[in-house]
């Protein structure tokens, strides 16, 4: 039985901590994290990673198909639609856990979609 709820990372966060989430609940729980969709970190817990970082044409078609594919966010996908970011290209998600206390303005504005941000 697949996965029903699908975890997308779209943060840097160490790997022991999804290492950690993976083995929460295996069988109910997938989590997607690909290291190399993200910048590299300038610190231990850099939500956020080095400025100027951009995908390749294969990072982004990976980037896309994990945002149409996942329904729980870990942190908000940032940029626009039409450079691989935004919620729009979510339309699946449900819920979000974004890893910052500023990110708490995000839930606010996306609680029109879902009531789900915890």
């Amino acid at each position: 039985m697949a996965a029903s709820n699908i975890v997308f990372i779209t943060s840097p966060l160490e790997a022991e901590h999804v290492d950690r989430m993976r083995n929460v609940a295996p069988a109910a729980i997938e989590i997607i994290h690909e290291a190399d969709l993200h910048p590299p970190v300038r610190y231990q817990a850099d939500h956020k990673g080095r400025e100027g970082f951009r995908l390749t044409a294969e990072q982004e078609r990976r980037w896309r198909a994990h945002l149409a594919h996942a329904t729980i966010l870990w942190d908000f996908p940032g940029g626009s639609p039409a450079e691989g970011g935004g919620l729009a290209l979510a339309p699946k998600v449900n819920g979000c856990r974004p890893p910052a206390p500023g990110s708490v303005r995000w839930c606010s504005a996306w609680a029109w979609r879902s009531p789900t941000c915890w």
